[in-house]
């Protein structure tokens, strides 16, 4: 997988997949609580408190809806050139790592939300990549953070 995709996945990635491999978490754990210090979450979201994971990817093929390559080659495209998808929402928004820093920040990847090119060409410009808001230091913290959302009622 790390040969297909060019680079080398986050070890906490990994040892996800030897355990669990991807699927969907139980209600009891798809929430994750997204901390108050990370402000661009919660001025671009302001009555949200978390993100919901309501599947996780893996390194399996035989379950194409929780494959991350095929994740990255049909839904993703051109974006997984930026981004390791890790989990989605219903909506098709994603958690995700960068492709740049595989073992660093996790972010929240909004598919409605794009960032423009610094072209300085005349013409029309064009969103290049997807807005990331960070929402967790680290994978492991990712992971180990998901619970049931206490908001709900």
């Amino acid at each position: 997988m790390e040969a297909t995709l060019g680079l080398r996945l986050p070890s906490t990635f990994v040892e996800f997949c030897k355990r669990w491999n991807g699927g969907f978490p139980d209600k009891s754990n798809n929430f994750y609580i997204v901390p108050q210090s990370y402000n661009e979450f919660y001025d671009e979201y302001r009555q949200s408190k978390g993100i919901i994971a309501d599947k996780l990817f893996g390194a399996t093929e035989k379950l194409p809806r929780f494959s991350l390559l095929n994740e990255c080659r049909n839904v993703l495209g051109e974006v997984a050139k930026y981004v390791l998808p890790i989990s989605a929402d219903l909506f098709g928004n994603h958690t995700v790592v960068r492709v740049d820093s595989p073992n660093g920040m996790v972010y929240w990847c909004d598919h409605e939300l794009w960032e423009m090119g610094e072209s300085s060409a005349p013409g029309p410009k064009f969103a290049e990549r997807p807005r990331l808001f960070p929402i967790a230091p680290d994978l492991e913290t990712f992971y180990n953070a998901l619970t049931v959302d206490p908001y709900k009622k």
